[in-house]
């Protein structure tokens, strides 16, 4: 019998051995993978907590976009802009030239484009060009604002004729649009 012939401290150390292989075997087996399980889990925890906070505020944005939507529905139905019909151009000229003349500018020329088609009106262009001073210009297109909201600025165009800078003179050139009926 080999256990007989041993020493005590031999018979101690198989049997750590043995025990530690046993150790490392149920470590690898059960263990290793149940902490890899585990660890995942916890990940997996935290991403679908991460994703409810999203969906959360997600949420809420959605909410806040709808009562402001509502809101905004609400304003554009009580201001609803009344569109003119495009025969009256020259009506609607006459009134540009006098705001023009009362803001200090000189219209050169004063003229409509072609009418072209939307879903809900006719944009009409009307083009501009003459000459006054920047206060003046700004002055016109404020009171273009405030009279004429129908009316919208497709572009201005404004130069200094006097090379030397010694006057404020202006020469622009200013494209409109007159949203009328259809």
């Amino acid at each position: 019998m080999v256990i007989a012939r041993m020493k005590i401290w031999q018979i101690y150390t198989v049997a750590g051995l043995v025990c530690a292989a046993a150790t490392a075997i149920a470590w690898f087996a059960l263990a290793a993978p149940t902490f890899e399980q585990l660890s995942e889990r916890r990940g997996r925890q935290t991403e679908l907590t991460q994703s409810r906070h999203k969906a959360t505020e997600l949420a809420h944005d959605l909410a806040d976009a709808r009562k402001e939507m509502k809101v905004l529905s609400g304003q554009l139905a009580s201001n609803a802009i009344e569109l003119q019909p495009a025969s009256q151009v020259n009506q609607r000229l006459a009134a540009l030239t006098t705001l023009a003349t009362q803001n200090g500018l000189s219209l050169n020329e004063l003229r409509p484009g072609a009418p072209s088609e939307t879903s809900r009106s006719q944009v009409l262009p009307i083009h501009l060009t003459g000459a006054g001073d920047y206060p003046s210009c700004a002055a016109f297109l404020h009171g273009l604002h405030e009279s004429y909201t129908d009316v919208g600025l497709s572009s201005l165009e404004a130069l200094n004729s006097d090379s030397s800078g010694e006057t404020s003179r202006l020469n622009f050139q200013i494209e409109l649009v007159w949203y009328t009926k259809k």
